[in-house]
């Protein structure tokens, strides 16, 4: 992965590779080439330029028989589906790569992808399908000697949990992949999984709880330079606070910053968040100039943002946005 602040000269080496490539006049080393490129854009945000090249790569890499490469360009091209909320072709895309990985015998990938379409199944709102797989995946992790496909595997459960209305039984396997995550000081699954905690908990009613949780994952999300992890606390906040345009402001920042991924978050990704959205309308509307300024000097520093959240928000955590 190229360092911040390099992207001309990534950019540089991206467009030498992709040279040599064609140069080489060989299919294998193309698809390799135009699976980097891909890879690339759908960091920076420019996900239509990232489906060309995944599109591109998987052609290539059929036509030269690598199983293993074809599988790689479908991950690309499932993670591109899921953001943009076309959750059937990616769950498609995903039992592709199931499939592929049993017959090359990677049983370790073949249980990580039937954890992805246990969760593709629970955001189509299949959530007893969505069990099934989810525990079949923990088991088999397990099996393996798989902690992180097991904590996975528990995030799944827990979201489905909660979608069904199990705040409880959902908090328990989150709190199981949140010992994992920090016992191997994963920023991004404790950031991911301190969110998820923090929706659980507004599940259950206890919006203060929710608002330290949601704090922490803005904390883990800020380290990972993630913009997508980044907009899910802030999201979260955004349930756990009364006064509109505190909300608003939220709302508005985590759209800014999933725009600048290129990933806009999914209508039915986060069932909460699409209600109390509805219920303001457009968020930018309700902002006064100084908050407007605020959502994009936020979604333009994204490792001082905790800091920056948490002044004008003041002591939220007593406060809850009626659902």
């Amino acid at each position: 992965m190229f360092q911040r602040g390099e992207p001309e000269r990534g950019g540089h080496l991206l467009a030498r590779i992709n040279t040599v490539a064609e140069q080489l006049d060989d299919e294998w080393y193309i698809a390799a080439a135009r699976l980097t490129s891909g890879i690339d854009a759908s960091r920076n945000g420019s996900t239509r330029r990232a489906r060309h090249h995944a599109e591109t790569a998987r052609a290539g890499f059929v036509s030269a028989g690598d199983r293993w490469g074809e599988l790689q360009a479908l991950d690309l091209l499932a993670g591109l589906d899921e953001m943009e909320g076309s959750y059937q072709r990616a769950r498609a895309a995903r039992e592709d790569m199931a499939g592929i990985a049993e017959e090359l015998g990677m049983r370790d990938v073949h249980a990580y992808q039937v954890v992805k379409i246990g969760n593709l199944l629970g955001l189509s709102e299949e959530l007893d399908a969505a069990l099934r797989f989810l525990r079949n995946a923990r088991d088999l992790g397990r099996q393996l000697g798989k902690p992180n496909t097991v904590a996975y595997a528990n995030n799944g459960l827990g979201l489905v949990l909660r979608r069904a209305g199990h705040a409880h039984d959902a908090l328990v396997h989150h709190e199981a992949a949140l010992r994992h995550y920090r016992g191997i000081s994963s920023h991004a699954g404790s950031a991911f999984t301190c969110a998820a905690i923090g929706l659980a908990s507004v599940t259950g009613g206890d919006t203060g709880t929710a608002y330290s949780w949601h704090m922490r994952s803005l904390h883990d999300a800020a380290r990972t330079r993630d913009r997508r992890a980044v907009a899910l606390a802030l999201e979260g906040l955004a349930l756990t606070v009364y006064e509109t345009e505190k909300v608003a402001t939220l709302l508005a920042a985590a759209r800014e910053l999933r725009e600048r991924a290129g990933a806009p978050r999914p209508h039915g990704e986060i069932p909460e968040v699409d209600r109390v959205e509805a219920g303001l309308g457009e968020p930018e509307a309700l902002m006064a100039g100084d908050a407007r300024e605020r959502v994009r000097a936020w979604a333009a520093d994204i490792e001082g943002i905790a800091g920056r959240v948490k002044r004008p928000l003041g002591d939220s955590s007593a406060y809850r946005v009626a659902m």
